[in-house]
């Protein structure tokens, strides 16, 4: 398997997981009492800096990611498995079809997830940056 794709679903399983784990503390315990927007809010930065560590660790890891276009495509690759893997729940666990699981974008909370998300797929390339610095 390509050191990419490796460094790639490293990054999207650690972060993955945490977002599962967040995600069920915030939908059991936080939104009942803070509403969901708040929830969204309150969970982003813990999740920003879960995937931070785990980007600079995955970065260590892969010395190889080296280039714009390899930290580029980790990135980019992290991202749309934790898309898909999010779509993947939305289906199997929540019984929404994929076009409901797309409609919960026009949602204000889940627009901030995504933004999070972006950054998220950033990481690598703000992390290589600061490698060569």
């Amino acid at each position: 398997m390509p050191v990419r794709l490796r460094a790639a679903l490293g990054y999207f399983a650690i972060v993955f997981a945490a977002g599962f784990l967040l995600g069920t503390f915030r939908t059991l315990l936080v939104i009942p009492r803070t509403g969901e927007l708040l929830g969204t809010i309150l969970e982003l930065p813990i999740m920003l800096v879960i995937a931070w560590c785990s980007c600079r660790s995955i970065m260590r890891r892969f010395r190889q990611i080296d280039t714009f276009q390899a930290a580029l495509v980790v990135g980019g690759a992290a991202l749309l498995l934790l898309l898909m893997a999010e779509a993947l729940l939305s289906v199997a666990l929540f019984g929404l079809s994929l076009s409901q699981h797309l409609a919960l974008y026009r949602k204000l909370p889940v627009q901030i997830g995504l933004l999070g998300q972006i950054c998220f797929s950033l990481f690598p390339l703000i992390s290589l940056n600061l490698r060569t610095v």
